[in-house]
C-alpha cells in the first residue's frame, strides 16, 4: 500500500472507510455536526445521565455532537463567540443547533453575579441575534442553487424546509422558518410562503419541487398551494410527501 492510498478491501458488504481523502489528503470523512451552544447547563450535558450524551448516543451512526458550552456564560458574552462557532466563510453550517442560555442572564442586581444579568429585552434581542446568524449561514449556503420548496403542517403553523445541491454536489435539506398562519387556505399560505422566500432573498422561479400533504388545499390541481406556485414557476414540479403517504397508509391498516 503506497502513501495516501486507501487499504484493499476486505471480503465484507461494506466498503472499508478511507482514513484519507480520495486524492491522498486529510479531510476523510466528513459527518454532519449537532451544536450543542449554550452555558453550563450545556457544558455538563455529557455527564453521566446529561442529556447532551442522550444526543449524541441518539444520533451516534448519522452525526457529530460537538459541545459548546461555557460556564457562566450569558447571551450577550455569547455574541462574541458566535463567528468563531458558526463561521461564514463557506464551511457549511451544522445540521440542527441548540441555543440553551438564560440561567446566567436571569442573575439578579445587588448580588455577587449581578454582572451576568441581562435585561430581558436584551436578551430576547441576542437570541435572534443569535438565530439569525445561523439563518444566514443557511442562505450563504444555498447560494444561487435551484431548490425544493417542502412544508408541514401542524394547525397554525407551517414548517419551511428548502432542499437543494450544494456547491460540493451532495443533496442538503435545511429548516429555513416557522410561519405562523391566521387560516390555512392556499392563498394565504402562497402569500406567507412568498413573504418568507423573500426574506431569505430565494427566487421563487429558482424553485425545482414542491412537498407537501395530500390535503386539498395543498395539493389541489386548479386551487391548490402547488397550483399556485406552478403558475408562477412551472418548473415547480409537486410531489405528495412519502411520510404523509405511508402514515396515511398505516392508518387505514390499522382501523378498526
Amino acid at each position: 500500500m503506497t502513501h495516501g492510498s486507501c487499504p484493499a478491501a476486505p471480503a465484507s458488504r461494506h466498503p472499508p472507510v478511507c482514513p484519507t481523502g480520495a486524492a491522498g489528503g486529510s479531510l476523510g470523512l466528513v459527518r454532519p455536526q449537532v451544536v450543542l451552544f449554550g452555558d453550563s447547563i450545556t457544558e455538563q450535558s455529557f455527564r453521566p445521565g446529561g442529556w447532551g450524551a442522550a444526543v449524541a448516543d441518539t444520533y451516534s451512526r448519522k452525526a457529530d455532537v460537538v459541545v459548546r458550552g461555557y460556564s457562566g456564560y450569558n447571551t450577550r458574552w455569547a455574541l462574541f463567540l458566535m463567528h468563531r462557532i458558526f463561521p461564514l466563510d463557506g464551511i457549511a453550517p451544522p445540521l440542527a443547533t441548540t441555543i440553551f442560555f438564560g440561567a446566567n442572564d436571569a442573575a439578579l442586581l445587588g448580588r455577587t453575579s449581578e454582572r451576568q444579568h441581562v435585561p430581558v429585552s436584551e436578551y430576547k434581542e441576542n437570541l435572534k441575534n443569535i438565530v439569525n446568524h445561523l439563518k444566514k449561514a443557511i442562505r450563504d449556503e444555498i447560494g444561487d442553487a435551484k431548490f425544493c420548496l417542502i412544508v408541514d403542517e401542524s394547525r397554525r403553523e407551517q414548517v419551511v424546509l428548502v432542499r437543494f445541491v450544494d456547491q460540493e454536489g451532495f443533496i442538503r435539506e435545511r429548516f429555513l422558518d416557522v410561519v405562523h398562519v391566521h387560516d390555512t387556505t392556499s392563498a394565504t399560505l402562497k402569500q406567507e410562503l412568498c413573504s418568507v422566500l423573500s426574506k431569505h432573498k430565494l427566487d421563487v422561479q429558482n424553485i425545482r419541487g414542491q412537498g407537501y400533504d395530500g390535503a386539498s388545499n395543498m395539493r389541489g390541481e386548479w386551487n391548490g398551494l402547488q397550483a399556485k406556485f406552478v403558475a408562477e414557476c412551472p418548473y415547480a414540479y409537486y410531489v405528495h410527501c412519502f411520510a404523509h403517504q405511508l402514515l396515511r397508509r398505516r392508518n387505514m391498516h390499522f382501523q378498526p
